[in-house]
């Protein structure tokens, strides 16, 4: 048991970082009364979920994923990573919404994608994308992430 201790204690700690807002704060769509996660919290997101397959410095080389240092804003597969054809051919551009709409499905978003992980909480997914915007050097407040209620844009050419 002890050795899958330090393995909980990310999740033990993200669980204790959702606290009641107050009756007028605005809230993420899927969870209403509960502090929505910030870009600090999807460092910790990030660092827990992404970081295996993707680095966020520039110029280092990731180990599954492309690096995602200055992901928003660029076009999706115009890296030096060996990204699949699906990607490549999508002519995405990774917005707040796109990215959003990937890290929830990305076999929906881009079929035919390498990438298998998602994660699909709403809110995590927004801190995440804060984080990520962050080290674009765009950072925009969460509640502009739209929420997943909205359907990903249709790519197939029409």
């Amino acid at each position: 048991m002890t050795r899958y201790l330090p393995a909980l204690v990310p999740a033990v700690a993200l669980l204790g970082m959702a606290t009641p807002l107050p009756a007028d704060a605005p809230t993420a769509p899927s969870s209403p009364g509960l502090a929505a996660p910030n870009a600090a919290d999807g460092r910790a997101l990030f660092k827990q979920r992404c970081a295996s397959c993707h680095a966020t410095e520039a110029g280092r080389a990731s180990s599954m994923g492309p690096n995602l240092a200055g992901v928003v804003g660029r076009g999706a597969g115009t890296t030096d990573y060996r990204y699949s054809a699906a990607l490549k051919a999508s002519g995405l551009k990774w917005t707040r919404e796109n990215l959003s709409n990937y890290i929830a499905a990305p076999q929906k978003l881009v079929p035919g994608t390498s990438m298998v992980v998602s994660l699909s909480d709403y809110a995590q997914r927004a801190a995440v994308v804060d984080y990520l915007a962050g080290l674009s050097g765009t950072p925009v407040p969460i509640t502009t992430v739209p929420s997943p209620t909205r359907r990903p844009h249709d790519h197939s050419g029409h």
